[in-house]
């Protein structure tokens, strides 16, 4: 303000002054070159004294006008200015006290905190009186906070800064806040406002997000996408170092079977204890990963040789094997089998190191259970000789190239009392193909269920053919897991009976062991659906499950079938016979009844004779007959004396 009235003062006296040397010094010469006369010159000395007064005053006046209406322009924008400053101070205060954000203002030097407001009081749970005690190095967690040390060699603008920090409330809870700085004079001293916004709840679902994109949610391993892209650095690396890279592919056995038998939460358990089974045994710096289903995938590099790999997949195959409780489900045995590719000499690149260890194990697995097999380069060829069986085995089931064989079961007093359908697959250049060599194939394309479905359909058309020729035969029909599950499956199988008119007592359902496990409600409503309905129910490959034998007496069951593993060893092996005299006293108790299967000689004929076994089936009687065949060696055998 004083220099908004000093400048304007200062100016007015220069022009006066300036005016003045002008006029003395020009009006002295025109006065003395007019008047010659010292009166007349005295005269006229006067008069230029009145007209220097009067000219002054006039320009004085308009000058100091001229000044008072610019300094009142000048005060009344200073005022203007004043009042917006006042109005954006206001509304700065007004913005910081309301804020739905938590804010702070601390000092630039001391980084103490000078101002907050009500929002970061409830968010971080400090009172107003706490947080002016409180610096921003308070607000970060114990971990994370800056040694003492390091404050004093780092200036403290280098620690702050916008950004995302982890603050800590005062109940000791950690989050993730957002933070915006700006700059400022608080209170006539530097200092800088902070905005903080939590984005704890964003953060986690981002987290959350990059989890189920690389993660796998069940067993929590890397997923196949994080797989493939560990594949490719390592891959990438493995070149340029000149070391070698293994990829293993690990499929569980039967675990469809126990999945499908004991629920999906069984499955889920024992996929999870594959999980950490395989983790604890994986070298330091290599990953478990879970592919699909029942897949698994290992991964390590380094100077790898040949035998180092098959070691990594003799301790996986020894890992997994051994007891695996499933809580009060049940106790299973787990194995697996394994298909190696070692890059370089399988594979120069990712895909086609997962395109061999994939056929490594399509060969493993082919050649039983619990198997391992490196990569070699016929294995393709076998890969698309089996993409063409399933395009044969298609084909086949739409132009009925299927027949069924029966075998006949016989009971104690030699007479055929049923027969067992086995299905053929009547190939157009290979001949009748052997159920072994296409059912896991039709499984695992889902074919099975269309062949399940002309099975049923062509072995009731059968018996019931047979039955008006007066054969009072059982017609034994196996089904697999995937058919059980169908949730149709009671009433598909009473449409069967009523389209082919064979009454219900004469058919029986074989079921496996593996299906009827764990007694789930599904599987006991099922079979007792189908019992009530007349139907009977075989329990094939008995004692080859893992469960206890209690739900032989809960489940609607008419029969147990002895695998044709302990039927091959009696009588000449103790554990056999004994397992298979159990059987059948256990059968007897329950009331149920029994047959043994794979019967080829006598010496277990007559020994299952002695145990009292109902009845019998195997090549010792009759290998698997066409309808034909079947129906001659029926009426033979069921025609002899005694």
């Amino acid at each position: 303000m004083d220099r908004l009235i000093l400048f304007p003062a200062l100016r007015i006296a220069l022009i006066y002054l300036l005016l003045s040397v002008v006029w003395i010094a020009v009006s002295d010469k025109v006065v003395a070159t007019l008047f010659t006369d010292p009166a007349a010159l005295t005269h006229a000395q006067t008069w230029k004294g009145w007209a220097f007064v009067t000219v002054t005053a006039v320009l004085l006046g308009f000058l100091v006008q001229h000044e008072m209406e610019r300094y009142s322009r000048i005060q009344k924008a200073l005022d203007h200015a004043r009042a917006e400053q006042l109005a954006s101070e206001q509304r700065y205060h007004r913005m910081f006290a309301e804020s739905p954000l938590p804010a702070w203002v601390s000092d630039s030097e001391t980084d103490r905190i000078l101002a907050v407001n009500e929002a970061a009081i409830k968010h971080y749970g400090y009172s107003r009186e706490e947080w002016l005690h409180l610096t921003t190095h308070d607000l970060r967690p114990p971990t994370l906070a800056p040694k003492p040390e390091e404050d004093q060699l780092k200036p403290v603008r280098q620690i702050r800064g916008s950004g995302v920090w982890s603050h800590m409330r005062k109940d000791g809870s950690v989050m993730d806040m957002e933070i915006a700085t700006h700059d400022l004079d608080f209170e006539g001293r530097p200092a800088r406002m902070v905005i903080a916004n939590d984005i704890t709840e964003r953060r986690q679902a981002e987290e959350r997000i990059y989890y189920l994109a690389y993660f796998d949610a069940l067993t929590g391993l890397p997923n196949r996408v994080l797989l493939m892209e560990r594949l490719r650095s390592e891959v990438q690396a493995a070149r340029q170092q000149r070391h070698s890279v293994v990829l293993a592919f690990v499929d569980l056995d039967r675990f469809k079977d126990i999945n499908d038998s004991l629920g999906h939460k069984a499955g889920d358990e024992l996929l999870q204890e594959t999980a950490r089974r395989l983790t604890r045994m994986m070298p330091r710096g290599g990953t478990v990963a879970r592919m699909s289903a029942d897949l698994f995938a290992l991964l390590l590099s380094g100077h790898i040789r040949r035998e180092d790999s098959q070691r990594l997949a003799n301790d996986a195959l020894a890992c997994l094997g051994g007891p695996i409780d499933l809580g009060s489900l049940c106790m299973v045995e787990a194995t697996a089998c394994i298909g190696l590719a070692l890059f370089p000499d399988d594979g120069d690149d990712d895909s086609t190191m997962m395109r061999n260890a994939e056929a490594a194990l399509h060969h493993a697995i082919s050649q039983g259970r619990n198997q391992s097999a490196f990569y070699q380069a016929d294995m393709n060829t076998r890969s698309l000789e089996r993409l063409a069986m399933e395009t044969d085995l298609r084909q086949s089931l739409e132009q009925g190239r299927f027949v069924l064989h029966y075998q006949p079961q016989i009971a104690l007093s030699g007479r055929v009392t049923g027969v067992e359908a086995l299905v053929r697959w009547n190939h157009p250049t290979q001949g009748l193909v052997s159920p072994a060599r296409f059912i896991p194939l039709a499984e695992e394309s889902g074919l099975i269920i269309p062949l399940g479905t002309w099975v049923l359909q062509e072995a009731c058309r059968q018996a019931s053919l047979w039955h008006r020729d007066g054969l009072e035969l059982t017609m034994a029909v196996n089904l697999s897991s995937i058919q059980f599950r169908q949730p149709r499956l009671v009433a598909h199988v009473a449409a069967v009976l009523e389209q082919t008119g064979l009454p219900p007592a004469l058919l029986e359902l074989e079921v496996t062991e593996s299906i009827i496990m764990g007694d789930t409600d599904d599987v006991a409503d099922t079979l007792r659906s189908l019992q009530d309905m007349g139907v009977q129910i075989s329990i094939d490959d008995f004692g080859t499950g893992y469960s206890s034998l209690a739900y032989l007496g809960r489940l609607a069951v008419n029969k147990l079938k002895i695998d044709q593993s302990f039927v091959r060893g009696i009588p000449a092996q103790s554990d056999a016979a004994a397992i298979t005299a159990t059987i059948i006293a256990l059968a007897k108790n329950l009331h149920l009844t029994v047959i043994a299967e794979g019967v080829e000689t006598s010496a277990q004929a007559d020994f299952l004779r002695k145990q009292d076994c109902d009845e019998m089936q195997g090549y010792l009687f009759s290998r698997p007959l066409p309808p034909r065949e079947a129906e001659d060696f029926i009426r033979s055998r069921n025609t002899l004396p005694g």
